[in-house]
């Protein structure tokens, strides 16, 4: 029994502090995860597990600005589903080892420094998310003749401009496209002013090579 006394003694004394080591590795690992690999894991999820098929349905629009109210149909993507903040969140959270809550709270002060740098006249690399680029838009007519005369009073607007790095670029590359049920199709009237515009598809002008068939 005094034997086993003493090895229950010396066990606490070499537990416990192994315990604190333990826990101090993992916060400092834990941070290193959520920094290092965010962007990697996001883009996981976007084109790896979850980009199965596309489907699209037929959307009637007006051809041009002709007065004989010419249509035709077009393709446009049919989006199933959405995807809230909450279940995005969960869904980066199953492909690492960080909780949803961690990565909420990366997400919320990601976007804090990334206003706060694009209203400072910064590009922001957000890694293999892409990058974020403050820009402007020049009023109507603002051209002037000379250097001296342009001020801030040309421009129209200031804008943020996103541009995607190749991985997202090219992630619908090779995704699989099947044609919808043919009750999703759109006419026109029942379209109204933008029939199928939030849900992507072809120009409303028809002129385009890449609205051809299904």
């Amino acid at each position: 029994m005094a034997k086993e006394k003493k090895l229950c003694g010396q066990e606490k004394k070499f537990l416990w502090p192994r315990k604190k080591i333990f826990v101090a590795k993992k916060k400092n690992f834990l941070g290193q995860e959520i920094f290092a690999k965010f962007a990697s894991n996001i883009i996981y999820c976007l084109t790896t597990n979850y980009v199965i098929m596309i489907k699209v349905k037929a959307v009637e629009r007006k051809v041009g600005f002709n007065k004989e109210g010419k249509t035709l149909w077009y393709p446009a993507i049919h989006l199933h589903s959405n995807v809230d903040f909450e279940e995005f969140i969960e869904l980066v959270s199953d492909e690492t080892t960080i909780s949803s809550a961690d990565i909420k709270a990366v997400f919320d002060r990601a976007s804090k420094v990334l206003i706060r740098l694009l209203k400072d006249g910064k590009s922001v690399d957000c890694g293999d998310m892409g990058t974020f680029r403050p820009s402007i838009t020049v009023r109507t007519g603002a051209g002037v003749e000379t250097a001296d005369k342009v001020d801030a009073t040309l421009v129209g607007k200031a804008k943020v401009i996103y541009t995607p790095r190749i991985k997202v670029r090219t992630a619908l590359k090779d995704v699989r496209i099947e044609r919808a049920e043919s009750a999703l199709d759109v006419a026109y009237k029942s379209a109204g002013k933008k029939p199928g515009g939030s849900e992507g598809g072809g120009s409303s002008s028809g002129g385009s090579g890449g609205e051809g068939g299904f």
